[in-house]
């Protein structure tokens, strides 16, 4: 299991965290409806910092979103099936030409 996920959500949730702090510091000098408008904004930072921890913590310990990307990609079903060399044959300057590299007869119709 790779640490990254866990240093990340830790990143966000501190900037964040740390934004709420300041915000709710300065809502709580201010008067009328900055107070209040600054209250709900240092709360609503406060709520993304806690889900940027939680969220990107559960994700990467539970694989992250696999259910979004089994669908796509998962047990050769979904956009990326009959992917290959095989599916654009005939295509391209390579076709223009014989399977031995010579020019086709153009002289006949």
């Amino acid at each position: 299991m790779h640490m990254f996920p866990f240093f990340g959500a830790l990143l966000h949730g501190t900037v964040l965290a740390t934004l709420s702090f300041f915000v709710l510091f300065a809502a709580s000098k201010a008067d009328g409806r900055i107070k209040s408008f600054g209250i709900v904004l240092g709360t609503w930072l406060a709520i993304l910092a806690l889900i940027a921890v939680v969220g990107l913590t559960f994700m990467s310990k539970t694989g992250g979103m696999g259910g979004m990307n089994s669908g796509m990609m998962g047990s050769g079903s979904g956009m990326m099936q009959g992917s290959g060399q095989g599916m654009m044959q005939g295509t391209g300057p390579g076709s223009m030409h014989g399977s031995d590299g010579t020019q086709p007869d153009t002289t006949k119709p």
